[in-house]
Parts: C-alpha cells; structure tokens; sequence
C-alpha cells in the first residue's frame, strides 16, 4: 500500500529543498497533521527523493517513552553516521568545534558530559559543526519523525541548526502530529514560526484519491463501496488502510452490496484493528506486544522474556507470528520494534493504568539489576507507583545528574518530581529539592527560589543546609534579591559542621556581595581580613584572592598591592575555579578594571566567554561579555564593546538580572560616546530601576543618565543623578573602582557656574586618584579640575591637561587619551597657541576615529575649524563603512583566526565568515588578509594562523 495520492504540492516542496540545500540555501519544512494523515509517506518520498540530489540522509524518529531521554533523536541522526565512517572521515566529522559531540556521540550510554557542564550547548554546539563538516561535502538531509515526541534537547539542537541553515547546504524535513498531549509545542512553534521554516498540511484524501486507492489495493472498481470507505475514514490515509485490511480479514468482496456493511465498523473498530489481530493470535502473542510497548523502541528479546515471564524461545516464535501479521517488524539482532508508531500507542493504550504501571516497575527492576544507563531505568520508574524504596530515588537523581549534563534540565526535573513522589527518605529529601531547584532555574529564577525555601526547611543536617543556603543565595543574588542573598552567604558561612569548601565559598560570595551593597559595605570593609580568613583555606584559594582583591581595589589604597593579588589569582594561568555561578570571575575582572590592567582583563574575560560557550551557560557568557565590554569601552575598542554589552543586555530575558543596571549604564554611554543621542535616551528608558534599588551596580546606570543628561544641556537633572551616584558607592574611597562621582559632579557644577564647588570636588577626587595609582582615574580628575579653573589665566589649566596627556598616553586606556588631548587642544585653541592646538586636536581627531567615538570626533572637527585652518570634516572612510559583523569577522582575521575558527568563535558558518569577509575587501580596496591591519590604521603585524 505504498500509493502517494494527491500529494503533488507537497512533493514540489520536498524536491525545491532538495535543489535549495544543494544550492546553500538550507530551508526546513515541518509536515503537521493528525495521526494518520500521511506524514510518514511523506517523509518517505523525502528519503527516497534525497540520492538523486545528491544529498546524504540521517534520519530519526521520535518515542513517547524517551521523550525525556536527551539528545535520544540527536543520536538516532549522527550515531550510526559516525559509526560507519573509517578513521579518516571519523577525525574530519569531529574536527574543530565538533569535537563537543565527541564523548556523547561515541559513549551514548555513559556519557556524563564535562564535570560542571549542566545544560545542553556544548553538546548542541559539537552536534552543529559536526553537521556543518558533513555538508562540507555535499547536501545533508536531516529527517525527523514524529517530532511531537522528540527530546527538548535535540529539538532545541534542531531549532540552533534552523537559525543558521540558510547558509548551509542542509535540507531538513519534520513531521509532528498536531493536538499531540504533552508534545512540546513550545519548542515546535519556535521552529514553526522561523523565517526559514515552511509548513506543510497534508490534506485528507478526496473522494476521487480514495476511489483510486481502494481500487489499486482490492482490485475493485465498485463506486458505491469505495465512497462507503471513504465516508468512513474521511480520507485519513492510516485508518483508510486499517479499514481496507480489516475487510480482507472479514473476506469481504469491495461491491455495492457490502456497502452498507462498512457502516458497522466504526471508526473506533478500525482504530481497535490491532488488538482484533493480537486477539486472533497466541496468549504469547498479546503477552509480547504488550511487553514490546512498555518496553519502547529498540526493547531486547531477554528484556521482553524477562518481563513476560516467558522463554526466550516462546518470545522469538510470538514475535515472528507478530511481523507475520503485521503488528511488530520483522525481529533485527535480538530487538523487537512496532511496525508503526500507532500500533505500539494502540497496544500501549490497551493496557490498564494499574496493569501499565506495575510493568513499568517490573521494567526498571530488570533493567536496574542490568546496570542499564540510568536514563532508561527513570524512563520507566516515571510512569510507576511510588513506593518508598532508596534505590529508585538514587536511580532517578542519577538519570537527572546525567539530564543536567547532557543539557537537558526540562528531563532532569522531571526525574526529579518523580523521586520525591516515591518519596525520598528525610535524609535525601532536602538534596533532591536542591536538585530540583538546579533544574528549575533555567526556566524561572522565582520557582526555583520557592523550591530552595523548602529544601532549606527539609534539611536535617548543617552540611545540607549550608548547602542549599549557598545555592539559595545565588538564586537570589541572580533574581537581584541583595539582601536576602547576603543573609544567606552569611548563614551557611556561620554552621559549624558546613563542608570546608561551601563555607569558604560561602564567606566569598558574602564579601562579594556585601562590598557592592550600600547597606552592608562599611561593615564588611570594617571586618576586613578577619571575615576573609574566618574559615580554613582550601587547597585552591583564588577564588579568596580573587574576593580580597575586589576589597583592596574599592578601598583604594595601592594599585600595586591589587595587581600583586591578582597575579596570585591568576597563578599558574590556569582558570578560575567555577563556583556554580558565583562571583570569583567578577571579582577579579572588577578588580583588574579599577587598575587599568585593560588587556589582561580582556584576555581573562574572553577565556571566559570560551568556557561558557563550551558548557552551554548563558548567564556566564552575559557577565563575561558585559565585563569585557566594559574593558574595551576604556580601550577605545567602542564598536566591540557595543557588540558585548548588547549580548549582555539580551541575556534578561534568560533571567540574567544581578548586572542587568550595569549592563543598561554601559550601553547607554557607548552610545553617548558614538554620538547617538536618541538611541540612548531610548535605551535610557528600558531598564526597570525597581528591582535593582540598592546595589553600587546602579553606579555605572547613575553615571551613564547623568552624561547623557550633561550632553543634552540638563545640567541639574545630571546632578540629580550624579548624587544618586555618590549614594550608591558610599564608603568606596577608589574612583577608580566605579567611584568617580566626584569628577562627574564637577563638571555639571562648573558649567552651571558654581565654579567654587566644583574646584574642591576635582580636588578631593584628583588626590583619592593619586592615592590608588591608576592612570585613567587621574587623568579624569585633572581634566575635570582644569575645567573648573579654565575660567582665567589659562597657564594652569593647560599645566593640568599636559600631564592629564601624559599620563593616559602610557596607560591603555585609549578613550581616555582621546579625551584628555581633545580638551588640552580645545584650551590651547583659547590660549592662542593654535600651532599646538592644531596638534593636540589633529591627533585627537585621530584617535577618535580609530576608537569610533563620533561624539570626539564631531567636537575634535569643529574645534580644529574654529582654530584656523581649513580643515575639511573627513569623508566616510573605508573602516567607517564596515558594519559591526564584518569589523568582528576582520579583527578575527587579523589575529590570525581562519575561517573555521572564526565561525565557531562568533557562531555563523564558514560560508556566512567568507560573506562577511569579501564584503570587507571590498570596502577597505584590500586584496588579502595581510593588508586589513593596515588599511584599518592598526600595527602591522604577520597573520599566522592558528593552530
């Protein structure tokens, strides 16, 4: 019955995805419909249509019972393609990035991906570049049956591929069944809704179609008899066939008379066709049909004969009589399969609850007393009575660890729901609400922060209170719950029978945390070392280095003394210890900032942003890339600031809310910075202020308001905002540490004419600046005073910017130096001393289009035109003309990154990487790489490659 009827459009579409996918222009096509509609031929014709193309085929079929296995469709598609591959095109599919999908790929049933990774983007990340490596070849057809049942995660593996695909020669083709329970349809509709996603719904069969099928299959060309059938199947293709089988069985002839007779079976008659047919057979027969659906796909022969009680001899002659009649397919080295997704639902429906669940039971003793991978063993205890015993709920928490790690915390939370309905004894309750917290945290920071209240009241002993306090914590350090989260820091530093590491952990994150707090900063800097050393080190103490040299930076006493305790921290080069999204990374990176240690910083914060890449964790790559763009911001580096700041603010909706304020103040200014003034006064207006009230992160928010308010000319509503800025950083002495209020509230006092304030303000700032050491701190502290007293004799002024040049010339800090020669030149422009003012303005000019700081540029332009000479506003240069992606893909290039590289680094393809790049050839009128340095005004420097 392998007739394709009335199906033309929809094989159009197959065959134009064919072309377009051989052509690099990938496209999905997702094929909707009730059970039984046709989709599966459809896809068929896919498959079959695929060899003329060219294409490769990975195909895959998703299962109600291992919906909650990760990445369970993912190994259908790439498991057996790697398999059969020689050790040549094994090394050249995992090459590169691909090289994530290694262990799960080559280890399925063991695999417990990398320790600390907890989410799916590492593995999601291989599988992508694994598929990019294959279509490196030629065209790939991915075809997915069954999607309402897929796994999220290799739904969400499918959906990262779509975002990307049409620039890939990579054809896919789903088919899901609509009003599907439990399917999840989130998931789906994104990939829906995808621009390059188009649905396709088969239609019932017309009446014509189902005369031509019943036709074809009974050799009967009765009028009557066919439109009876399609009365009663409305031209559904399954039940149509169903309907079609049935009669043969009963030994009816297709003509008008027995007609009629189809009324009397019903619909509900065809759908219970199976259950007639195992009727018909052996006691053995049904006992293996029922014992294949609970057991699901792929369910061994000793497996099935173990939970039937049966031989292995009766087993293999039930299921032979089986695919005789159609029911299983025919028996492949020991395993039994359902010829049909719907028998095995039909069979599967079949059994009783009570029934169901106690064979469930019995299926994951079997399999536990095998040592069967734990995924398999919580895919039937899921569905079982609860009854109290420890080594189901030690079962199901190491399915969840292995979820977790896999990137699946929809599947581990659900393992865990489960264990606390056995339930779990007292002791190992309050881990597995903990656990279950882990999980939930992906999906809502407040439910998580509900369930880590009750693990806390669950918990019967110090270690696990202190625990899940520290866990608690951070939760509520994310939701930017400060207060809350410090309490807790500080009661799971406090319990004395605490594990060593969580309370020293503990101890970190509360010195942390109440450093950036105005409420508790003056009586943690009171405790000092004493709050730092109260519990004993542990062997790697850097994350303690790491929170010691937040507190020596913020109080501001040696530049020195903080980059000596930061090389501690950073012995040996190696990374720092992951804390489960504690502060460690923050701290330093802070740190380093407030020193003008720009590119070491830079370089620890990219490092970073790699490893969150690897474990797939968004909220670590938001404050990575917020922090680095922070870094560049001060290195003159604005467009790629902008790019960082810009993925830090897109991570809220992810929940990302600690540095969210930070984030906001940051985008703003680089936008004041790049002359665009009504962007900013937008961006100005997206931040919530409600949740984030009392933290020193409104600090950069305040700041950035008040500049934005300078430059639009409301002087008192900058200082409005400057004094909100002072009273969130009280007690941080470092301007230099987000404290340089002062110099921002001089500026706003001065050109309001209150001269006298504003003089004694830059006075205080310009000495705590020279106190710390730091030479951007300093430079803003003697441009500001210079521009209170720029109101008489100008000698001094013009003293004050001099060395401002000087010293942030020898510092990184490259925007700073544009600033300090734009007003040394503008002053000596007043002073009449026009030859130097035309230097200072001219170099400053430069630098401010190298930096990409329009708004300097535009002052430095109309500064040099007052001075004198004709001056003419510069074209769009070449550089100009590049947009932020090609700028990306050209500084990649330059640092010697090939193509390969540079696609996994900024997460497009090769072919997107050699767009971009041809673009920028174009543009700059350069030939090769070797020329980019130099036409986008960098040092020449060789372009190796990297390894």
């Amino acid at each position: 019955m392998g007739l394709l009827l009335e199906r033309d459009a929809e094989l159009e579409a197959v065959d134009e995805l064919l072309v377009d996918s051989r052509m690099g222009s990938g496209r999905l096509l997702l094929v909707e419909g009730h059970a039984g509609i046709g989709k599966s031929a459809l896809l068929h014709a896919a498959v079959a249509r695929a060899p003329a193309s060219g294409a490769a085929v990975l195909q895959a079929r998703g299962s109600e019972l291992e919906s909650d296995f990760a990445f369970g469709v993912a190994l259908q598609l790439f498991e057996a393609l790697l398999t059969a591959a020689d050790d040549d095109e094994h090394d050249r599919l995992l090459a590169g990035m691909a090289r994530l999908a290694g262990p799960l790929l080559e280890r399925p049933t063991s695999w417990a991906g990398d320790e600390g990774d907890d989410r799916s983007y590492s593995v999601i990340h291989g599988l992508f570049w694994l598929l990019s490596n294959l279509s490196e070849t030629g065209p790939v057809l991915i075809v997915v049956d069954d999607a309402h049942w897929a796994d999220r995660a290799s739904l969400r593996l499918l959906l990262y591929v779509l975002h990307r695909v049409e620039t890939m020669r990579v054809g896919i083709v789903l088919a899901r069944r609509l009003g599907e329970p439990g399917a999840p349809d989130d998931l789906l509709g994104q990939i829906a809704a995808h621009p390059c996603s188009r649905a396709l719904r088969p239609v019932a069969l017309s009446r014509a179609a189902t005369r031509e099928f019943v036709s074809a299959v009974l050799l009967a060309t009765d009028v009557a008899f066919a439109d009876a059938c399609w009365r009663m199947t409305e031209g559904n293709g399954f039940l149509l066939g169903e309907l079609v089988r049935a009669v043969e069985a009963e030994g009816w002839q297709p003509t008008a008379a027995n007609a009629a007779r189809i009324g009397t079976l019903a619909p509900e008659a065809v759908l219970l066709a199976v259950a007639v047919r195992l009727m018909r057979l052996s006691d053995d027969a049904a006992g293996v049909a029922r014992a294949v659906a609970i057991l699901g796909e792929d369910a061994e022969l000793r497996h099935v004969a173990a939970l039937t009680g049966r031989d292995a001899e009766r087993v293999a002659a039930a299921a032979d009589a089986l695919a005789a009649g159609e029911i299983l397919r025919p028996p492949e080295r020991g395993v039994l399969r359902f010829a049909h997704p719907l028998l095995a639902s039909a069979v599967y429906a079949d059994v009783a609850a009570g029934e169901r669940a106690a064979l469930h039971r019995r299926a994951a003793v079997i399999l536990h007393g095998e040592d069967v991978a734990a995924v398999r063993v919580a895919a039937h205890l899921l569905p079982s009575a609860g009854s109290g015993e420890d080594w189901v709920v030690d079962a199901l928490r190491a399915a969840a660890d292995r979820a977790r790690a896999n990137g699946a915390p929809e599947s581990a939370a659900s393992y865990l729901r489960r264990a606390l309905d056995e339930p779990p004894s007292a002791a190992a309750r309050a881990g597995v609400l903990r656990e279950l917290a882990l999980c939930e945290i992906s999906t809502g920071l407040s439910a998580a922060i509900e369930r880590l209240e009750q693990s806390l009241s669950a918990a019967v002993s110090g270690r696990d209170r202190a625990h899940t306090l520290l866990v608690l914590g951070r939760a509520r350090s994310c939701n930017a719950e400060h207060a809350a989260a410090l309490a807790d820091f500080e009661r799971a530093a406090a319990i004395d029978d605490a594990d060593p590491d969580v309370a020293v952990q503990a101890a970190d994150e509360a010195m942390a945390l109440g450093l950036l707090s105005p409420a508790s900063r003056e009586r943690v800097l009171r405790a000092g070392a004493s709050w730092l050393h109260h519990t004993a080190a542990t062997g790697d103490d850097r994350g303690r280095l790491a929170t010691q040299c937040l507190r020596e930076a913020l109080t501001g006493d040696s530049r020195e003394a903080v980059i000596a305790l930061a090389e501690r921290a950073l012995d040996g080069g190696e990374p720092l210890p992951d804390q489960g999204g504690g502060s460690v990374l923050a701290n330093l990176s802070m740190a380093l900032h407030a020193c003008d240690e720009l590119e070491r910083n830079d370089r620890l914060l990219s490092a970073a942003m790699a490893r969150a890449r690897g474990r797939g964790s968004m909220l670590a790559f938001a404050t990575a890339s917020l922090l680095r763009g922070a870094s560049r911001w001060g290195q003159g580096r604005l467009d790629e600031a902008m790019a960082d700041a810009e993925q830090a603010v897109d991570a809220e909706r992810y929940g990302w809310q600690q540095f969210l304020p930070a984030a906001y103040g940051t985008l703003v200014s680089l936008h004041v910075d790049r002359g665009e003034i009504e962007t900013a006064t937008r961006c100005a207006q997206r931040l919530d202020l409600a949740a984030h009230r009392g933290s020193a992160l409104l600090a950069p928010w305040h700041a950035a308001l008040g500049r934005l308010a300078l430059v639009t000319r409301r002087e008192a509503d900058a200082l409005e905002h400057f004094a909100a800025w002072r009273d969130t950083v009280t007690a941080i002495r470092n301007p230099a540490s987000f404290a340089a209020w002062r110099s921002a509230t001089a500026h706003a006092l001065t050109m309001l004419g209150r001269v006298d304030e504003a003089r004694e303000l830059a006075q205080q700032e310009l000495a705590l600046a020279r106190g710390f050491g730091a030479p951007r701190a300093i430079s803003v502290a003697l441009r500001e005073l210079a521009f209170a007293d720029a109101h008489g004799d100008l000698d001094g002024p013009i003293v004050l910017l001099a060395e401002a040049v000087e010293i942030a010339s020898a510092s990184e800090a490259r925007l700073e130096h544009c600033r300090a020669l734009l007003d040394l030149g503008t002053v000596l422009r007043r002073a009449g001393r026009r030859t130097d003012a035309g230097r200072a303005l001219g170099e400053a000019l430069e630098l401010a289009r190298a930096c990409g700081a329009q708004q300097l540029q535009a002052r430095a332009s109309s500064e040099l035109e007052v001075a004198g000479p004709r001056v003419q506003r510069a074209a769009r240069r070449g550089a100009d003309a590049l947009s932020p992606s090609e700028r990306r893909v050209v500084a990649l290039a330059i640092e010697g990154l090939s193509n390969r590289q540079i696609g996994e680094a900024l997460f497009v393809t090769r072919k997107a990487v050699e767009w971009h790049l041809g673009n920028a050839y174009r543009k700059l009128d350069v030939r090769s790489r070797g020329e980019l340095a130099r036409a986008l005004g960098a040092p020449d420097k060789p372009v190796m490659k990297r390894p």
